[in-house]
């Protein structure tokens, strides 16, 4: 009787074992399949060095300022999202936009580049006076920078600044130019400003 009593006890605690044992066996199982198809599947949708989020590159950058006029809209180091479609402004052939958005002078230079145009190319004092005229409110990178090889400030297609259209004077650790409140300084390359974009009209 005793023996007939053990045998119903262990056979209830086996199935009462098996009730709470069942449900993480089948998790552990579908873990461990999902962590299977993860490792099988993720270089096939990320393959290695197709995608990099960082913004330098040990052996060029930054880049010197008279380098930058020859990059690529899209610096092959870095993830940009493209700005929102511009509204460009026309003067005497050329269309100018003049951004809402701040950033550092390569970057400003690489988004004109996304809508095939430089920074601004100032000519003579009609297209100073239309620049002027537009940055009036805040500062605004233009395309003209000082070269530590020529030490001479000079246009992004590396013409020479002609000082009676506006003298500017070289500081330390400002190579860069920004316009604005009607005056023309220079400033830190690395700081955030807007910036003015220009392109022939076609």
């Amino acid at each position: 009787m005793e023996d007939k009593q053990m045998e119903g006890w262990y056979h209830r605690l086996t199935r009462m074992n098996w009730q709470h044992v069942a449900p993480g066996v089948i998790l552990l199982l579908v873990k461990l399949t999902g962590t299977s198809l993860f490792f099988v599947f993720f270089p096939q949708i990320f393959p290695k060095g197709n995608i990099s989020l960082s913004t330098k590159n040990s052996s060029v950058w930054p880049p010197a300022p008279e380098q930058i006029s020859s990059l690529s809209p899209l610096h092959p180091t870095t993830v940009r999202i493209p700005l929102k479609k511009p509204r460009w402004e026309r003067f005497r052939g050329h269309d100018y936009l003049f951004s809402e958005e701040k950033a550092t002078w390569l970057i400003s230079q690489l988004d004109c580049k996304d809508w095939k145009s430089n920074l601004v190319i100032i000519n003579d004092t009609k297209e100073l006076e239309f620049v002027i005229n537009k940055t009036a409110m805040a500062n605004y990178f233009i395309g003209l920078t000082y070269s530590e090889s020529t030490k001479k400030w000079e246009w992004i297609d590396h013409k020479e600044h002609n000082i009676n259209l506006f003298p500017i004077k070289a500081t330390m650790d400002k190579e860069c130019v920004a316009i604005g409140a009607g005056d023309v300084s220079p400033v830190s390359c690395y700081d955030d400003y807007n910036w003015v974009c220009e392109k022939t009209y076609s």
